[in-house]
């Protein structure tokens, strides 16, 4: 971008920072997909969380 416009200002838009932002902790979090079930389920007992059918009683 700088040899082709050196003056150009480089924009970011909340938009797209918004969606990088949620594509890399889906990333993220899908790694640790296993241990966040785990602490629902661990924390929610007696009650119906709803995420994936997980955790209810």
């Amino acid at each position: 971008m700088t040899q082709g416009a050196p003056e150009a200002l480089q924009v970011a838009d909340r938009f797209h920072l918004v969606q990088n932002l949620t594509e890399t902790l889906e990333k993220v979090l899908s790694s640790y997909d296993a241990q966040l079930k785990a602490i629902v389920h661990s924390s929610a007992s007696g009650f119906s969380c709803n995420i994936d059918s997980c955790c209810e009683s």
